[in-house]
């Protein structure tokens, strides 16, 4: 895999697992690509999330660190997603690592959790 020049020349190195963890636990971020919106994910304790595409209805699903890459799986999509983030301050870049896109998401902080409704959601 060949890593574009804006991931590559960013100074943060990826961040570790408990690096993931310790920024983005309890807060939610929008993601951007190319700079328009793509989706937002809430993180919650235990390895949690919730994910919406833009439009779209919430998924639960939970992440975990594997070497440099954090991966996500979601109650629809079973194989793992995997993902390698750079902090940029309390945002982040994100590179999709199974993806011969070598866009770059933008990872901004939301200031209220991302609302998901329906009866599985309590509402």
């Amino acid at each position: 895999m060949t890593w574009g020049a804006p991931f590559a020349s960013h100074a943060a190195p990826p961040l570790s697992g408990d690096a993931f963890q310790a920024h983005v636990v309890g807060k939610s971020f929008d993601y951007y690509k190319n700079g328009v919106f793509y989706g937002t994910e809430t993180y919650l304790t235990g390895y949690n999330v919730h994910w919406a595409f833009a439009g779209e209805e919430c998924k639960f699903g939970y992440w975990r660190p594997r070497n440099d890459d954090i991966c996500f799986v979601y109650e629809e999509y079973l194989t793992p997603q995997c993902w390698r983030f750079q902090a940029d301050g309390a945002a982040m870049t994100a590179r999709f690592v199974d993806d011969d896109d070598p866009a770059d998401y933008r990872a901004v902080p939301r200031d209220k959790p991302l609302e998901c409704e329906g009866p599985l959601w309590g509402s």
